[in-house]
C-alpha cells in the first residue's frame, strides 16, 4: 500500500499577507498622527517662549523708564488686528524726552508682539499703587494658535478677558498669556 503524503505548507496565504499589510497600515497612520501633533505642540510650546521673552522685554523696558513707568506711560490699548505700530519719532537717531522715549519703546516692543506671534496681539493696563511701591502693568498677550479652542482648559483663555479678546477677534483658536510687571 502506497502512502500518501501530506503536502507542507511553504509560505504565507494571501489572506495572511493582507492582513499584515492593514496592521502595517494601521500602525504607520498612528505614526503619522502622532508625528503631526507632536510638530503642532512644539510650535506651540516656541509660540509660548516667545510670548515669556516678550514679557521679559517689556519689563526690562519698564524698569528701564521707571520715571515715566510709575505714571502708566505703557499702558496701551489692545492692538488685535492692527497693523504694527511705527515709531511716530526715532529716539535712536535724535534726542527724546523720557516720555518720548517711553512711547517709542512701547511701540517698538507693540511691533515686536506683532510680528513674532501668528496675529500677535498685547494689552497693557496700568494700576497704580502707593506712592512707595510705584505701580502694576497687568499684561496680556493674544497670539492663534492652531488646535486651541479658546475657554478650554490649559490655555490660558478662561480667564474672561481672554475670551472676550478672542470674541473681540473673531477667533476661536486664541491663546491668552497674562502676566504683571512691577514698577
Amino acid at each position: 500500500m502506497m502512502r500518501r503524503s501530506t503536502p507542507t505548507q511553504a509560505g504565507f496565504s494571501t489572506i495572511e499577507a493582507l492582513i499584515s499589510i492593514v496592521i502595517l497600515a494601521v500602525v504607520a497612520l498612528g505614526m503619522a498622527g502622532m508625528t503631526a501633533q507632536s510638530a503642532r505642540q512644539q510650535k506651540n510650546a516656541h509660540h509660548l517662549y516667545r510670548a515669556t521673552l516678550l514679557l521679559n522685554d517689556l519689563g526690562e523696558r519698564v524698569r528701564a523708564s521707571q520715571s515715566v513707568a510709575v505714571k502708566g506711560a505703557f499702558a496701551s490699548a489692545l492692538n488685535f488686528g492692527v497693523d504694527a505700530p511705527v515709531p511716530k519719532q526715532d529716539c535712536f537717531a535724535t534726542a527724546c524726552t523720557v516720555e518720548e522715549t517711553a512711547v517709542f519703546e512701547l511701540e517698538g516692543w507693540l511691533a515686536k508682539v506683532r510680528t513674532e506671534l501668528p496675529n500677535g496681539a498685547a494689552h497693557v493696563s496700568y494700576a497704580p499703587q502707593t506712592a512707595v511701591d510705584g505701580g502694576l502693568y497687568t499684561v496680556m498677550l493674544v497670539w492663534r494658535e492652531v488646535g486651541v479652542v479658546t475657554g478650554t482648559p490649559n490655555t490660558g483663555a478662561n480667564d474672561p478677558a481672554c475670551i472676550e479678546v478672542a470674541a473681540l477677534a473673531a477667533n476661536q483658536q486664541a491663546r491668552c498669556f497674562t502676566s504683571r510687571v512691577g514698577v
